[in-house]
């Protein structure tokens, strides 16, 4: 299995989302599917892989005709909210939560992770043809709409998908009415798959519109990387020696969603590796926070205070170049000192 690396992030907070960017969203929210032939994948990834094995779905025509309807009717909604600015995309940031208002967008340049995810759909016409094999059921992650006008690149449009989708094993008793009589209904035990009127996010090439963050890191199995690049940083605050009752710190850490995001958005920052305990100690000093500190000047971490800590390595703390006041980075409220030290 080949380990990929991310590419540092950088801040970007205050950088406007590329003109290019905006330009390829209004190219898809403008999309003419009537144009377009529309392919549906489905995604499953093998135990011990990063990258997911695709299967194509042969579909009827009213099939194919229901999901070119499903994605225009999206594709008008989120269209009208952009024009009307209701909607409107900022840069992905690991640890943000979208406002109803907002789309993130990403440079898949910047994530080769994601990117090599879904490199191999350029060549979705070689898939093989999906035959509801045991083995690819049980993986299934995720399915694509492709939607491809002749000579123009192709949109893919993405969708959280599980097992449990697939009717034959939902826990409800599934009916269906016979064809040939109007009343009379039996069960449905034949296989057949549950798709929502819903989309992720999309991409088009090196752009990605994120629409529902949850679902977004749910296909490109952010999860199971979260867990990786928190442990990963967790052993190189550890080595730093900076707090000094670190497995109290990591065990606080471990398997909480919100920490482990923070625990990753530190590891995009390059300058990590000059935090030293008088560096932090002085941030400490000069914010007042409620952060303690040992005879041998290493932080202690305090389960009544469990984010302090974390909030001071992600460099929450900022003083304004126009007003001198402190704030905290990723709320832009007003730092108060907590206490005098």
């Amino acid at each position: 299995m080949v380990e990929i690396q991310e590419k540092p992030v950088p801040e970007l907070k205050s950088i406007a989302v590329p003109e290019q960017a905006h330009t390829t969203l209004k190219n898809i929210l403008t999309l003419d599917l009537t144009a377009c032939d529309i392919t549906v994948c489905l995604a499953a990834l093998p135990v011990g892989e990063t990258i997911p094995q695709y299967e194509l779905l042969v579909l009827h025509e009213n099939v194919t005709t229901a999901f070119r309807d499903m994605l225009a009717t999206l594709l008008k909604r989120y269209r009208d909210a952009y024009e009307k600015r209701d909607i409107q995309p900022r840069h992905y940031e690991i640890t943000t939560k979208l406002a109803p208002y907002e789309m993130e967008w990403l440079d898949l340049s910047m994530f080769p992770a994601i990117r090599q995810q879904i490199e191999p759909l350029a060549t979705s016409s070689e898939f093989s043809i999906f035959t509801e094999e045991q083995d690819f059921l049980d993986r299934l992650r995720f399915y694509v709409i492709i939607a491809q006008r002749p000579h123009h690149a192709p949109i893919y449009f993405y969708r959280h998908f599980s097992p449990k989708q697939m009717l034959e094993r939902s826990r409800y008793l599934i009916i269906q009415r016979l064809w040939n009589n109007t009343y009379e209904y039996t069960r449905l035990t034949d296989s057949a798959f549950l798709f929502d009127k819903y989309i992720d996010c999309i991409s088009c090439g090196n752009n990605m519109f994120i629409f529902k963050k949850d679902g977004f890191q749910q296909v490109f199995h952010y999860l199971e990387d979260l867990e990786e690049k928190a442990e990963e940083m967790l052993m190189s605050i550890k080595n730093r020696q900076l707090i000094a009752n670190f497995d109290d710190f990591a065990k606080a850490c471990k398997g909480h969603y919100i920490k482990m995001l923070i625990l990753k958005s530190i590891s995009t920052k390059p300058d990590l590796a000059t935090f030293t305990p008088e560096k932090l100690r002085a941030t400490i000093e000069q914010y007042g926070l409620p952060i303690d500190i040992d005879a041998q000047g290493l932080l202690i971490y305090n389960p009544q205070e469990p984010w302090e800590i974390l909030k001071l390595l992600d460099e929450h703390y900022v003083i304004s170049s126009i007003t001198g006041e402190n704030y905290e980075a990723n709320s832009k409220r007003r730092h108060e000192r907590k206490r005098k030290r």
